[in-house]
């Protein structure tokens, strides 16, 4: 494994982390679920890279807003040049902590309450959001307005930095709702089957 650090110029490893922390607040408002605020820790030189809030939103969107902030910052290296190795361990490096929020702040508490969350479509529908249509602009839109303000954006300026965007209405990302209806009526045509 390589020493992330040791291989990224500060400038790129500061906007890395604007985007990852970008990514998350523009997937969560297109998503539906209002931002708080965010701020991001721009130097190598400390662990944590930033932090985002934001409001109640369903269990699975929630879970993609997380799993996008590692894939965008790894987009950003991979825009700037880097390789795919070190691509790659950003996301497994950098996105450590939102995975583990994943499984034990949104997967656990969900299925205490009976509703089922699936993290590996979480991470897909992921990669299909920033894949998608204006996304990326936007994204970087909002990554820049936090380099300008002192890396700290409110809700409001998330929104403003935003514009009118909006998720393709082409794209559809399922709720954790959509993935119970489906449970159920995946059990209850292997009971009719039986």
């Amino acid at each position: 494994m390589i020493d992330l650090m040791r291989g990224i110029d500060r400038a790129d490893w500061a906007a890395m982390v604007r985007m990852h922390e970008s990514a998350h607040v523009t997937a969560s408002e297109a998503l539906g679920i209002p931002v708080v605020d965010v701020w991001a820790n721009v130097s190598p030189a400390v662990a944590h890279g930033g932090q985002f809030r934001n409001g109640p939103g369903d269990s699975q969107h929630q879970s993609v807003v997380f799993y996008i902030g590692a894939e965008g910052g790894a987009e950003e290296l991979r825009r700037r040049g880097y390789s795919p190795e070190t691509a790659l361990t950003s996301i497994d490096l950098l996105g450590y902590s939102d995975r583990e929020i994943v499984r034990t702040e949104v997967v656990a508490p969900a299925a205490e309450q009976g509703w089922r969350i699936d993290p590996e479509w979480a991470h897909e529908d992921a990669q299909k959001v920033l894949a998608s249509p204006g996304f990326w602009d936007t994204a970087q839109n909002v990554a820049e307005a936090m380099s300008d303000r002192g890396d700290r954006l409110t809700g409001a300026d998330v929104r403003a930095a935003m514009g009118s965007y909006q998720l393709s209405s082409d794209l559809w990302i399922p709720t954790s709702t959509d993935i119970a209806r489906w449970d159920r009526d995946r059990d209850l045509d292997h009971e009719i089957d039986l």
